[in-house]
């Protein structure tokens, strides 16, 4: 295979990803829209995957949502995390 490497700032590479992190963004706006939500109705929001690592995301969620409510410790496992909350919920 072929190897490239060269370097990239910040400011390119978050202009490279702008128009997915507001695709990304815009979902989560028409969902919290049809379920009729607003973003202070939110108690957590919790971060899965590798993508919602990315600083630009958390930063737009801090703003949305304030920092409180944003879990991304484990953004891997996230998923089970947020079962659990639920099933706890549930009992």
């Amino acid at each position: 295979g072929i190897e490239l490497a060269f370097e990239v700032s910040r400011g390119e590479f978050e202009g490279f990803i702008l128009s997915e992190v507001e695709k990304i963004l815009s979902a989560m706006h028409e969902t919290l829209n049809q379920s009729n939500l607003s973003p202070d109705q939110i108690d957590i929001v919790f971060c899965t995957g590798g993508t919602s690592r990315l600083k630009m995301i958390g930063d737009r969620l801090n703003l949305i949502f304030g920092p409180s409510k944003i879990n991304a410790k484990d953004s891997f496992h996230s998923v089970i995390a947020g079962l659990a909350e639920r099933g706890k919920e549930l009992l």
